[in-house]
């Protein structure tokens, strides 16, 4: 997370570390081919400084009531998936495992 963000590895630490499974969530998946154009989006929007048209479509996903929103990271390194708590059930979130992360782990 530090690298992708251009930061050193000591800006973000301590941390503690969850997994959480998630399961039966209902989200928008914006990862597949065309999933962006669907909507109005560009790759470069993603990665653009204003977040503006970005915060939209999260705002959107939320008023819907959607569970969560599913991108290609702007970082272009793996996914983000980001979850609206308030529209998830007690079941489809479950922490699994948490770890103490420092300057020392590996």
């Amino acid at each position: 997370m530090a690298e992708g963000q251009g930061k050193g590895p000591a800006s973000f630490l301590p941390r503690t570390l969850h997994t959480i499974s998630v399961d039966n969530l209902e989200i928008v998946d914006l990862t597949g081919v065309g999933a962006l154009e669907t909507i109005g989006l560009q790759r470069s929007d993603l990665q653009a400084d204003d977040w503006t048209v970005c915060q939209r479509i999260g705002d959107a996903v939320d008023t819907l009531g959607l569970g969560g929103l599913l991108a290609d990271s702007a970082t272009g390194s793996g996914v983000v998936l980001t979850v609206y708590v308030r529209h998830a059930y007690h079941d489809e979130l479950n922490l699994t495992s948490s770890i103490e992360v420092d300057e020392d782990f590996r």
